[in-house]
């Protein structure tokens, strides 16, 4: 840790966030495998589930296309949802599988990077890391991860229960719109076009 400190600028407060963020992404990652068993009205009792090779945005995926199958208010929080859980684990996904490059206080991870001019599969992302950045999608994870499972609990409940989504809407606005600027920050911008 004291290296990762030294030569990489990831202080321990830092390493504590990224462990936070990580372990909420999983949290989330099979709540929604459950949530969607639950859409589908998967019975998967003694069953390999039609999931278990599925990675986590082909979930979502699979998530946002049932949403269409719910009164509006429902339909609405379950692609919204669905929205911000894409931005939260591309963030997460570049940290995890990114370069790390330190230059000063300034930390980033970037994934898919060609530095040998090679074509990659995926486009090239960056995740900035800095406290407020890993607060905001640690944030945003958390939300997304109650809201897929109040979806679960809401479709789950009995026959003629009203479905309306209405928990989370506007929770989910706010935090999609701070994970959506903090992907787009201007200064991501910058390095890309160096």
């Amino acid at each position: 840790m004291r290296d990762l400190e030294t030569f990489s600028g990831l202080t321990p407060h830092l390493l504590q966030r990224i462990g936070a963020l990580f372990v909420n992404c999983n949290r989330f990652e099979r709540q929604a495998e459950r949530t969607l068993w639950v859409l589908k009205q998967e019975d998967v009792r003694g069953k390999v589930p039609s999931t278990a090779k599925y990675k986590p945005m082909q979930i979502i995926t699979e998530l946002e296309t049932l949403a269409a199958k719910y009164e509006a208010n429902m339909a609405e929080a379950i692609r919204l949802t669905c929205a911000t859980a894409r931005d939260v684990l591309t963030y997460r996904n570049c940290i995890a599988h990114g370069e790390l490059f330190s230059f000063g206080d300034d930390t980033r991870f970037i994934a898919n990077l060609g530095p040998m001019g090679e074509i990659k599969k995926y486009p090239e992302e960056t995740a900035l890391i800095n406290e407020n950045f890993l607060d905001i999608a640690i944030a945003t994870v958390f939300t997304v991860y109650r809201s897929i499972s109040l979806i679960g609990l809401e479709v789950s409940g009995p026959p003629g229960a009203s479905l309306n989504g209405v928990h989370a809407i506007e929770t989910l606005r706010n935090v999609a719109s701070a994970m959506s600027a903090l992907l787009s920050d201007p200064a991501l911008r910058f390095f890309r076009e160096m």
